[in-house]
């Protein structure tokens, strides 16, 4: 059995962990509030590191660092042997601020003054790296770049390697920044009245023991490449034919797929609940969303949550968590 230990949240409203006593949604952004008011993190990455906090990071790794330590905090792992534990991080933008800065001084200057510190933090695996040094993990490490489906498609991966045994651990983080280039890129595509959004999202997944039926477990992943009308249908009853279940109780993905959903959660008899308005647009929100399905679960106010979304040119995905066996 996949078991989720811990989950956190890394918004404007600054950190939320799975303590059943705060509200992960209250925690969000209110995207018509304070859409781009992310806190400054040297406060949190004190509170988390003490004083080993990391230097010299890039503010997206910055941002999956925060909220991966106070997964792993709440997770209190036992002892794991280093080398069966894996990061999974996801985003869909990458570090786009530092890109665009780059590049506009390499046009400036030309290539002789490109600065040869700022340019590592620019690949899209530069925060998988700095997740798995800072702790410790030095089994599988990937970075997952798969459009809105970064999030999903993490978890699946990191499930896959988690039920082959590869390994015992895993850490699936994504996040995503706000930056100017994200705002100029939905302007050009007339999407100003999108109101962007910037955050991150940790689960600790690892398998449980033999017989232990307590805790949340991921009890079904699926990907597939088809449209989203087809795709999302056949992603959810493939996470239910797993899970042995025809039932679930809440659906959470973006509003421009309820008409999709209309007739699979007519037959389920599930509400469909979207976090959009609270976190703003970015592509690892569905992260966000199973980090507050999970937090749903935990306070008793839901057994089974199904997390989907799909992608234009990616396909759809879904990931079921549920209370139990």
């Amino acid at each position: 059995m996949i078991r989720l230990r811990a989950q956190a949240t890394l918004t404007a409203h600054g950190l939320a962990c799975d303590d059943p006593a705060r509200d992960v949604v209250a925690s969000a952004v209110a995207a018509t509030e304070r859409p781009f008011s992310v806190p400054a993190h040297a406060t949190l990455m004190r509170e988390i590191f003490a004083d080993k906090a990391p230097r010299r990071l890039d503010r997206l790794s910055e941002l999956a660092i925060v909220a991966a330590g106070a997964a792993m905090r709440a997770a209190k792992l036992d002892a794991f042997a280093a080398e069966r534990a894996g990061v999974f991080f996801a985003t869909g933008q990458g570090n786009f601020s530092g890109t665009m800065g780059f590049l506009d001084k390499l046009h400036q200057k030309g290539a002789r003054l490109a600065s040869p510190i700022e340019f590592p933090n620019l690949v899209i695996s530069a925060p998988a790296g700095s997740l798995s040094f800072q702790f410790g993990f030095k089994g599988e490490v990937f970075a997952l770049n798969q459009g809105r489906l970064s999030g999903l498609h993490a978890v699946c991966v990191a499930a896959e390697a988690l039920r082959s045994r590869r390994l015992d651990v895993a850490l699936v983080a994504g996040a995503e920044e706000h930056s100017v280039g994200r705002t100029r890129s939905a302007e050009l595509l007339n999407r100003s009245e999108v109101v962007l959004g910037e955050g991150a999202a940790a689960l600790i997944l690892d398998r449980a023991p033999e017989g232990e039926d307590d805790g949340i477990r991921v009890a079904g992943v699926a990907m597939n490449g088809l449209g989203a009308s087809d795709g999302l249908v056949s992603a959810a009853k493939s996470c239910l034919e797993q899970a042995e279940t025809a039932g679930v109780e809440l659906v959470v993905t973006h509003p421009r797929h309820t008409h999709a959903l209309q007739k699979f959660v007519a037959q389920s008899g599930a509400a469909i609940v979207s976090l959009c308005d609270r976190v703003g647009e970015l592509d690892v929100r569905n992260l966000i969303e199973a980090a507050w399905a999970a937090a749903k679960i935990r306070r008793g106010e839901a057994r089974r949550v199904l997390v989907l979304d799909a992608d234009e040119d990616s396909g759809a995905a879904a990931v079921l968590l549920a209370l139990g066996r």
